[in-house]
């Protein structure tokens, strides 16, 4: 496991501690397993590393006793146009 070089818990403040430190918009999904249950997966913390000459986000979760890694990245869409018949 890497450092994490912001530790915390919620979904909105990892989004924010990312802001203006990638070049694209991160807003990651407060999830739940349903309306009274506990959530199973809690956020751990996360960082900034080094992807493909750019930057990435790297989030750490945890479910029970493992661990989750999540790596955004900035990716490009391509339109395809499919041939009409």
């Amino acid at each position: 496991m890497i450092p994490l070089e912001i530790i915390a818990d919620q979904a909105e403040q990892i989004s924010a501690w990312f802001a203006g430190k990638l070049p694209f918009r991160l807003e990651l999904p407060n999830y739940q397993d349903g309306l009274g249950k506990e959530k199973r997966c809690h956020i751990q913390g996360a960082r900034l590393v080094g992807y493909k000459r750019g930057l990435a986000a790297y989030v750490l979760y945890r479910m029970g006793p493992q661990y989750i890694s999540l790596l955004v990245t900035r990716g490009q869409w391509q339109k395809r146009q499919v041939a009409k018949r």
